[in-house]
């Protein structure tokens, strides 16, 4: 029975491995909808400067943790096909993403939204809405952990949903010889159910399939990454990060970002990925992303009247450019605004002893 059973999962396994067969882009969509993760923070370490935002738990569940700030966002992507080939009528995809992280005093909570909405021959992804929500919280004062819980529905030509899980660590190398601030992430994403059944779309064999012939996200995804500060002198700071993730074990990719910021108001952020499978498969070469952010910081007397500790706060207002595929231009921006100050400082404790006023 058992060598019957062992068959069954072998045959199980290998089918699953030959219909392994993702859309352009289909491994990481959620890259596209915000401008700061398709500059920098698609990164399982924070990316090239630590930025990080409720999209980071597409990555590592872990990172917001680092956020002990209330943060909410809003992001919005067009995509231009400019390319001659693209003979249809389908000239303009889109994508957006809105989320917020909630810090409190046991765990970091996130949640997050996004849709996505691309017909394109290059990348033909069809519509979907994917909903992710998360905690994350410290073990020590170097290692975090975190957990997320997603649901996607997706539907084009025919319709069908994912469901599962996103686990995640973050550690804290600290001082590396030349190198600052030196994090380590791993995670393992997609612990669930992908696409299986009656859902249509033009997958990387450049046919029309349907169950695992399109499965995405696959099916565990192992991500692993380092992010460090190259130099931080007076107001200029630099950073930089590089990822490799593995999806559903038969693909490997590869993503890297730099960072600069100046006096922490204006950041500037490129990156490339380069995803083995798709290049084997003739999917045209990407060009790196672009993207510039400032912060604006303001205060609000009706916020501090009530709470002193939100008297001042900031928003990171974004725009980021890509060309894909060879003329798809992806064009996002978004904004991050971060509510209160963050608390840098530890409790401070006074005993007394003796007689009143007397202090130890």
């Amino acid at each position: 029975m058992k060598k019957i059973l062992t068959a069954i999962a072998l045959f199980a396994a290998g089918s699953m491995i030959f219909a392994y067969n993702p859309p352009v882009s289909g491994e990481d969509l959620g890259r596209l909808a915000d401008p700061i993760a398709l500059t920098s923070a698609a990164s399982a370490s924070g990316g090239a400067l630590t930025q990080v935002v409720p999209a980071s738990i597409l990555y590592n569940p872990a990172l917001p943790y680092l956020v002990q700030r209330t943060t909410v966002d809003l992001s919005y992507t067009g995509m231009i096909d400019s390319n001659n080939k693209n003979t249809t009528n389908v000239k303009y995809g889109q994508a957006f993403q809105m989320g917020t992280i909630i810090p409190t005093k046991l765990f970091v909570y996130t949640g997050m939204l996004q849709g996505s909405f691309v017909y394109f021959p290059e990348m033909n992804t069809g519509s979907s809405i994917v909903i992710h929500g998360g905690a994350s919280k410290d073990i020590t004062d170097k290692l975090y952990v975190g957990a997320n819980l997603y649901t996607g529905f997706y539907f084009a030509s025919g319709s069908d949903f994912t469901i599962g899980v996103d686990l995640g660590m973050l550690y804290d190398l600290g001082k590396l010889s030349f190198l600052k601030d030196c994090r380590l992430g791993i995670s393992l994403l997609n612990l669930g159910k992908p696409l299986t059944g009656n859902y249509k779309c033009i997958g990387l064999n450049g046919a029309e399939g349907e169950g695992f012939a399109i499965s995405y996200p696959g099916i565990c995804t192992p991500r692993v990454s380092f992010g460090a500060t190259l130099f931080d002198v007076k107001k200029f700071k630099g950073g930089f990060s590089a990822d490799l993730s593995f999806p559903f074990f038969q693909n490997a990719v590869f993503d890297c970002g730099l960072g600069f910021t100046f006096a922490d108001i204006v950041n500037l952020s490129c990156s490339w990925q380069a995803n083995l499978r798709e290049l084997i498969k003739g999917a045209q070469f990407n060009m790196p992303s672009v993207g510039v952010g400032v912060k604006f910081s303001f205060t609000s007397a009706k916020i501090s009247a009530a709470n002193e500790d939100w008297a001042k706060s900031d928003m990171t207002t974004t725009a980021a450019w890509q060309q894909v595929y060879g003329g798809v231009q992806v064009i996002s921006a978004g904004a991050v605004m971060s509510l209160g100050q963050q608390d840098t400082s530890a409790p401070e404790i006074i005993l007394w002893f003796g007689d009143e006023g007397e202090e130890e």
